[in-house]
């Protein structure tokens, strides 16, 4: 009576601590359950205040006493206590939708009178209805509270059910159901904090669940037991036994297995729910009720990043088991993050990510460092065109900030030695499939760049490196690949040699040559190419390196043709041209030396270098760019080893060169040819000559005694056949 009392909401308050009082301290069962159910009448009151006060006395009376439960006591509390609670609320939550105006009292229920008291009331809680959301918030936290310090208790009265559906599974599938329902709840920020505890409800679910248990990622909650009202106040009356409860719960597997089972049974459960969340956010729903639409996004945002927070709380519970790589949890798992990620975007325009999009990536990078395949090829997916564009911050409005800052995570993590190498191979894959995929596409198309974004490999170097670097240790090792592995090596190289001949094709090399940054980074990927190319790939390699030196070749030749004024960004370009065109022969002479194609290279571009020099239009940076690539070419044929035929091959034109005016260049050229000794290389020339005669002289000798043996042969085979007929002719006589 004094609790339902509507003359001073203090004193239904203070009703409420003396059944507080009552269930903490009267031993006598049949007290405490009347203490409760009391309580739980409460807690659908229409007062704000007295039916929060309910609920959260309710969940500490629970918790307090919860050591002394037996497992049909647990039973009575969660399915009558408990769900009663939830039932009640949620239902008056529903039909309680009328606003309040600021500053206006909690509704009185059927009384005509006003409160003795005025509450005022926060522009946060101004109608029924939030303040109804705000006491199932109270509901799912007081739940947490309790499963966080008794979950191992209410699990070992799963170990002798006689049934095969126990009652703390279908409790369990409750919680859940309730959980889930206040996570996808509308209305904007009168449900934001309702959200958020759901999420919250799920996630713990999740890590109490699972093998590790929920001690690898929270510190235990502080429980406040064995406190009374005073004068409207709290004072303990005793020690509370919270520290054993929370010890008592370690969350260490349990040693039966009949409950190890019930236990994986409750995770898949609880996973099951969590996932479904995905689909949740996947379907874009929206909140419609709410005028102010970018309130509305800020509110997504706020439950999102509390979602975020919370995956990576579980990842640190379930890493070592159930998510651990390879497993499906992990891939749904992934599948999740990445959801939040897409889904957590800021104010259009933004140039950065959310809180909620850098917790994901934060947690991808964790569970790429941790090897995970399955994170590193979401976050490769996340990433589309970045590891090949790079967009102007200043001049772009539209830049999405998920895509370059994936593409950055795996390109730091594919240097990560504890990524298998396998995972490297397909990642890689499945970029370059994607570039290859994409290529009539504008956001890909090199051809299509603006002054917006800008084509950059930057961020595919380490890929590219670590990609291939790995292919070539599997095809290396002692182990007999798989054949589905041998499948992606083949793939692999086919798109690596696409993605080469478009970026070596004439347009992209005209880009280079006005981007000495982009020259760089080609550098270092035809070098990763020509580094681990195979054996068997030697001939494909050489064409495409070829192709390259000739375009390069002329692409410079059309810089310096076109550029009327040489400013410091033309010699720098122009340069890299240039170290593209060397970095392509020196390709070469490692893959196909002393090839003719490498001859016939060389031999184009000392003739081109030549004509550039002794051009009569007087024209200088035609004149640079012809010794640039001569010294170019005399550096490359210095440093490679065992070149002595091609440097024959081209005497001619070396010396040509050595009559030009540029001192350096004479220099290098004099070296060049006074490091090869043309008396040895004459006598060799002549000893390979006389020894391809004696062959040639020993093969005519065999031949001829061939022709004779088939002679002997053929005359052998005429005389047998010739003694067959007279032996035939006989027997026919006789």
């Amino acid at each position: 009576s004094f609790g339902k009392s509507r003359h001073d909401v203090n004193t239904s308050l203070t009703a409420i601590g003396l059944l507080w009082s009552i269930a903490d301290q009267d031993p006598d069962p049949e007290s405490i359950d009347r203490a409760l159910a009391k309580m739980v009448s409460l807690s659908s009151d229409s007062r704000t205040e007295v039916r929060n006060c309910s609920v959260n006395t309710l969940f500490s009376c629970i918790v307090g006493r919860g050591q002394r439960y037996s497992a049909s006591q647990w039973k009575a509390v969660i399915c009558e206590t408990v769900f009663g609670v939830f039932d009640h609320v949620s239902a008056r939550g529903e039909n309680e939708k009328t606003i309040l105006p600021p500053n206006a009292q909690s509704p009185k229920g059927g009384s005509g009178k006003s409160n003795r008291y005025k509450v005022s009331v926060h522009h946060s809680r101004d109608s029924v209805g939030k303040q109804w959301a705000t006491t199932e918030v109270m509901v799912l936290r007081g739940v947490n509270r309790l499963l966080r310090n008794f979950f191992s208790q209410l699990l070992l009265t799963m170990e002798d059910a006689e049934v095969d559906s126990p009652w703390f599974e279908t409790a369990w599938r409750r919680i859940l159901n309730y959980s889930s329902i206040a996570a996808i709840q509308s209305g904007g920020r009168d449900t934001m904090e309702l959200r958020k505890s759901g999420i919250d409800m799920l996630l713990v679910c999740c890590q109490l669940s699972c093998h590790g248990g929920i001690v690898a990622a929270i510190t235990p909650a502080r429980v406040g037991t064995n406190m009374e009202v005073v004068n409207g106040a709290l004072r303990s009356v005793r020690d509370a036994n919270s520290k054993s409860a929370d010890n008592k719960d370690s969350g260490s597997p349990p040693v039966s297995s009949v409950t190890l089972r019930w236990r994986q049974k409750l995770f898949l459960d609880s996973f099951k729910t969590l996932e479904d969340l995905r689909y949740h956010f996947e379907s874009d729903v929206e909140d419609t009720e709410e005028d102010n639409s970018h309130y509305v996004e800020s509110v997504q945002l706020q439950v999102l990043h509390k979602l975020s927070e919370g995956l990576a709380k579980l990842y640190d519970c379930c890493k070592n088991e159930e998510l651990s790589p390879e497993q499906d949890f992990e891939k749904s798992f992934v599948a999740l993050v990445a959801t939040v990620a897409k889904k957590a975007v800021g104010d259009a325009g933004s140039r950065f990510l959310t809180q909620a999009q850098r917790g994901c990536f934060d947690l991808l990078r964790t569970m790429t460092s941790n090897s995970s395949s399955a994170a590193l090829k979401v976050l490769a997916s996340l990433a589309g065109e970045s590891f090949f564009w790079v967009a102007d911050n200043k001049k772009d409005d539209a830049i999405d900030p998920i895509k370059p800052e994936a593409a950055k995570v795996v390109a730091d993590e594919f240097t990560n030695e504890r990524l298998s190498h396998e995972s490297k191979v397909e990642v890689l894959c499945r970029i370059l499939s994607a570039y290859a995929a994409n290529q009539g596409d504008a956001s890909w198309d090199a051809n299509a760049a603006t002054s917006e974004r800008k084509i950059s490999y930057e961020l595919l170097v380490p890929v590219m490196q670590g990609g291939l670097e790995s292919a070539t240790l599997l095809e290396t090792g002692d182990v007999v690949l798989p054949e589905e592995t041998n499948k992606h090596i083949n793939f692999l190289w086919e798109k690596t040699f696409f993605t080469l001949s478009r970026m070596l094709s004439p347009s992209q090399i005209f880009i280079l040559s006005q981007n000495s940054e982009l020259a760089s980074h080609m550098i270092e990927l035809i070098l990763a190419v020509t580094v681990n190319a195979r054996e068997q790939d030697y001939e494909d390699c050489g064409v495409l390196l070829s192709e390259g030196t000739s375009n390069s070749l002329a692409a410079a030749k059309q810089q310096v043709s076109s550029s009327k004024t040489q400013g410091s960004s033309t010699v720098l370009a122009l340069k890299g041209v240039i170290k593209v065109f060397k970095a392509c022969l020196e390709g070469l002479c490692k893959i196909l030396p002393n090839s003719d194609v490498l001859q016939s290279v060389i031999e184009v571009a000392l003739r081109d270098a030549i004509g550039l020099i002794s051009t009569d239009d007087e024209n200088e940076r035609k004149i640079d760019l012809g010794e640039a690539i001569s010294l170019s070419v005399c550096g490359v044929l210095m440093s490679e080893r065992g070149l002595e035929s091609t440097v024959i091959a081209v005497f001619r034109q070396l010396c040509l060169l050595t009559s030009v005016e540029n001192v350096k260049l004479r220099t290098e050229v004099s070296l060049l040819l006074s490091e090869i000794d043309l008396a040895e290389v004459l006598e060799d020339s002549f000893r390979r000559t006389e020894e391809a005669e004696e062959r040639a002289l020993e093969a005519e000798r065999r031949n001829a005694e061939l022709e004779a043996e088939i002679d002997d042969l053929q005359d052998e085979n005429d005389s047998l056949q010739q003694q067959v007929a007279v032996f035939m002719a006989s027997s026919a006589i006789s």
